[in-house]
């Protein structure tokens, strides 16, 4: 056997380095910092990593203890300065603490406005900051102008010249008078103009009607031409031009300018034009559109149209006919009309008749009737005549066949009809058998529910699938022919042969057979004669090989063992069976194969 002590060994003096210096929500705070977002804290210490450490303890001078490395608290009771203890490896080997003290002092947010954007023009910084605690006492900002040093400012609202264009990162730090101190950075974008864009380029006016212009920007607003404008010293002023006009807008952002252009086109009326009147199949949606040179839309029956403001939009009447008005406009008094007239046509009516069943391998008639002009059934697979009401079908399997009509206007109409197809009815007598007269013969048929023996000759009942049968031996042999139905009437026929002996029950076996392919005396096989059950008939060489055995009456050898043809030699056979009556029969043999 053998033993391992793992010793992992660390250095205790980088332990015993513990900082005074917390992270307290992402802000590094040393000893008497402050934190000033929230009652909430998240602690992470500062303790480099090291394998020797084990265990990390928090104390919090308002009585709360932690066991994690970076837990979170909510100081619940008051402001003021709490004493923040982080201990490691506590009550263990290689221990050591730091403490720091933090400030709470939630409620202090800082932040700041600006104007004026434009390169060598004056921009001016506006403090936005608020405390709930104390006041704020200084203000640092950086402008973030990298091409000269003068970039900073200790007052509240400053202002500063931007000798180059570009994006700016503003920085800001604010302190309040409890020892809050937070910063905040901005970008800001210096352009050689400022900012301005309009609402819309170009638009349309009634002769004698107004318009409302509007541009976006920030600074002092003016229109030039300055006829016909009412407040042409707004972002939004109002406009009656008696012709087609281009008002220029001018914005002055502390004296950078820049200018931007709406052409106001007046015309004398209003144009609309509907799309053609219609006829649709009743049920059906349709396309409402127009051309029009308004610049607002309003389709009438809003409640069969999806959206009545669109110049093209989807409608589904329900009325016949239906009359839909789209009203165009530009501006409130000048506006023009024109209607589309649709119709609806009713879909054909068509019914492919009642469900039903066939018996297997046999036909239907198919009955449809509509008053359409156009018909057709499908699948075609089995139809007489796919386009005619009446086709007979003809299947082996159950089918839907489905029956469409359809209208002069092609509106389609569908019905289905289901034909299922009976499972086929199997008729069994029973096999060809051989019975000596005297005995009682059963017949055990199967297939279906009734059973219909004929002729009734020596039967105890010809309407049960298993009669008895007594024969006298007046006769040599009867042929019964039996018809078989199932609960929907579908039959099946089968017949059987019964040959009458004047012997007792046994078993004939020819002594010799030719299996020469002349087709006469090919095989060796028994005949049993009033036998109910054959047991076996078994064939062996003069050696005692078992060559050949059935238990199927008629059945024989062929002459050949392994598929190899066997020279003329005699070979010996026994059989057993049983008779009617339950008394065993057995019997035995010889018979010659001859080449």
């Amino acid at each position: 056997n053998r033993k391992e002590l793992h010793i992992t060994i660390g250095d205790c003096d980088e332990i015993d380095a513990v900082p005074a210096v917390f992270d307290v929500n992402g802000i590094r705070v040393e000893a008497n910092g402050a934190s000033c977002k929230s009652f909430t804290f998240t602690f992470d210490n500062a303790v480099p990593a090291n394998p020797l450490i084990n265990s990390y303890y928090w104390e919090i001078s308002d009585g709360a203890t932690y066991n994690v490395k970076n837990p979170s608290h909510t100081f619940t009771t008051d402001t003021g300065l709490y004493t923040i203890k982080l201990v490691v490896n506590r009550g263990q080997e290689c221990s050591d603490s730091a403490t720091t003290t933090l400030r709470v002092y939630p409620g202090f947010f800082t932040g700041f406005t600006q104007t004026g954007v434009c390169v060598n023009k004056t921009t001016s910084f506006t403090d936005t900051s608020s405390t709930r605690y104390g006041t704020i006492t200084s203000w640092q900002w950086d402008f973030g102008e990298p091409t000269v040093t003068n970039d900073q400012s200790t007052a509240q609202n400053p202002t500063f010249t931007y000798p180059t264009q570009g994006t700016k990162n503003v920085r800001f730090i604010v302190t309040n008078s409890v020892g809050c101190v937070d910063t905040v950075r901005k970008p800001i974008d210096i352009m050689t103009r400022p900012p301005l864009t309009v609402a819309f380029k170009d638009t349309l006016v009634c002769r004698g009607d107004s318009v409302q212009l509007e541009a976006i920007g920030q600074g002092i607003f003016s229109w030039t031409p300055a006829t016909n404008i009412l407040n042409g010293n707004t972002a939004t002023p109002i406009v009656h031009p008696p012709a087609t006009t281009n008002y220029i807008v001018q914005l002055d952002d502390q004296g950078c300018l820049a200018n931007d252009t709406v052409r106001v086109n007046v015309i004398d009326f209003v144009s609309v034009q509907a799309r053609a009147d219609t006829v649709i199949c009743e049920g059906d949606s349709l396309q409402l559109s127009a051309t029009t040179n308004g610049l607002t839309y309003e389709w009438s029956n809003t409640a069969t149209v999806s959206d009545p403001d669109a110049l093209n939009t989807t409608a589904r009447p329900i009325d016949n006919p239906t009359i839909y008005t789209i009203t165009a406009r530009i501006g409130p008094r000048c506006f023009a009309t024109d209607n589309v007239v649709v119709s609806l046509v009713p879909y054909a009516t068509v019914n492919a008749g009642f469900d039903t069943t066939i018996c297997f391998n046999t036909t239907a008639q198919l009955n449809g009737a509509t008053d359409g002009s156009l018909i057709g059934w499908l699948p075609r697979v089995g139809l007489s005549d796919p386009v005619s009401l009446n086709p007979v079908v003809n299947l082996r399997q159950t089918a839907s066949y489905i029956l469409s009509a359809a209208n002069s206007l092609g509106c389609v109409s569908r019905d289905t009809v289901v034909i299922t197809v009976n499972r086929e009815v199997v008729a069994f007598a029973g096999r060809d058998t051989s019975v000596v007269a005297g005995q009682t013969l059963q017949f055990n048929a199967s297939g279906g529910q009734t059973y219909s023996w004929s002729p009734a000759t020596a039967l105890s009942a010809t309407n049960i699938a298993d009669p008895r049968g007594t024969y006298n031996g007046s006769f040599d042999s009867i042929r019964y022919h039996l018809e078989v139905a199932d609960s929907l009437g579908c039959t099946d026929d089968a017949t059987m042969l019964v040959k009458i002996f004047r012997t007792n029950p046994r078993v004939f076996v020819p002594t010799a057979f030719t299996p020469n392919g002349d087709g006469r005396n090919e095989i060796v096989a028994p005949i049993a004669v009033g036998l109910s059950k054959l047991d076996y008939f078994r064939i062996y060489n003069r050696w005692g090989q078992l060559v050949f055995q059935t238990t199927v009456n008629g059945k024989g050898w062929d002459g050949k063992i392994g598929g190899k043809e066997q020279s003329t030699s005699t070979y010996v056979w026994i059989v057993k069976g049983t008779d009617y009556t339950g008394k065993t029969v057995f019997e035995k043999g010889t018979v010659t194969l001859i080449r």
